[in-house]
Parts: C-alpha cells; sequence; structure tokens
C-alpha cells in the first residue's frame, strides 16, 4: 500500500490489486450444501391413506436415521395425511408420483424452523388441495 499527500490536502492511497485478493476470496460465494447420495424408495402407493402416510413417513424416518438421503416416490396416487420432513432430505417425485392430501383442511408437508438442506425435486404432483377432483400444484411452479 502507497499513501501520498497531494499539496492541495487531498490523499490519495494505491493498493497492488495482489493484496486485495485474500479480501476478495473472503466474500466469494460459501459452497453449496448437498443432500448425502443415499436413496429410499418408498414402497408402492396402495390408494390405502394410513398405509400410504406410513409408508412415506418410514421411508423418510429412515433416510433422516442414514444422515440424510434421497427419498424417491414412484409413479402412483398416495393418499395420505400430513407428513414432516427431515433435515437433509431430498423427496423426489418420479413422473407420475402423485401425493394427494386426505385432509385438505390441514397442510400436507410439515417442516419446522430448525431444519436445513431441503429439496423438493422430480416431476410429479403434490396435491395439497383435496382428494377428489385433481387440482395439483405440479413441482415445476413451485
Amino acid at each position: 500500500m502507497h499513501i501520498q499527500r497531494f499539496a492541495h490536502g487531498r490523499w490519495i492511497v494505491t493498493v497492488a490489486a495482489a493484496s486485495l485478493l485474500p479480501a476478495v476470496s473472503a466474500l466469494a460465494d460459501p459452497a453449496l450444501p448437498t443432500i448425502p447420495a443415499n436413496t429410499f424408495t418408498v414402497p408402492a402407493a396402495t390408494g390405502v391413506v394410513a398405509t400410504d402416510t406410513s409408508n412415506i413417513t418410514n421411508t423418510i424416518t429412515a433416510a433422516k436415521n442414514a444422515g440424510g438421503g434421497t427419498v424417491v416416490v414412484p409413479a402412483g396416487t398416495y393418499l395420505s395425511n400430513q407428513f414432516a420432513l427431515s433435515s437433509n432430505i431430498n423427496l423426489h417425485l418420479n413422473s407420475g408420483a402423485i401425493i394427494s392430501n386426505n385432509a385438505p383442511t390441514s397442510t400436507l408437508i410439515q417442516t419446522s424452523g430448525t431444519l436445513h438442506y431441503i429439496e423438493i425435486t422430480g416431476i410429479g404432483i403434490i396435491d395439497d388441495r383435496s382428494t377428489g377432483t385433481p387440482t395439483a400444484l405440479t413441482l415445476a411452479s413451485l
């Protein structure tokens, strides 16, 4: 760094660009977290609310207990009551997978402010509005 004062009272500071590199690298974007590579598949849809809800919940719990991973929902219509996501989980809906809310007056997917690294991916459908006529919201529009 070089500091120089001009006759009219102004100061000028010159800094070599190389000396700024540590400061610039400290401001760089942090690395994005990744979901663990574990994969867990929800059993086939049964159309029975208690069974489908239990299958989704148990698969998310298995992923959580393994430290996280991708929970794959295969094609089929899953009738479900509310279930909770966990940290380090990617809920992936395959093409043709529909998770339909059995209790349209309640929230289908529960989260909390303490969770981190959650993804919902795929081209399946989460229908949080009703179990009757499809009024679905595709994941692509979230």
